[in-house]
């Protein structure tokens, strides 16, 4: 495989593995933005309630309206987690 690196056990840290604080402060904060995109995801899904898609594929009977939801519920996630510099 092309840019993977392999190493043996022998060539592997010694336990327990430490981080940096840099790499410790960015690890949870990785951390909180997939709970928060958990927790959005789920929202989403409650909110939508038989008309989220099953599997991603959304039934085309309703494929417009989903569309319409999806639309204004992207604006209200905006809106309320993405910081704005006025």
């Amino acid at each position: 495989m092309s840019g993977v690196k392999t190493i043996s056990l022998t060539q592997a840290h010694q336990f327990p593995i430490t981080f940096s604080k840099l790499k410790t402060t960015e690890v949870e904060a990785d951390m909180g933005c997939a709970d928060l995109d958990i927790k959005i995801m789920k929202d989403d899904e409650g909110d939508l309630g038989n008309l989220w898609p099953e599997n991603a594929i959304a039934e085309h009977e309703n494929y417009k309206e989903i569309k319409v939801l999806l639309k204004e519920r992207k604006q209200e996630i905006i809106a309320q987690y993405c910081a704005h510099d006025d």
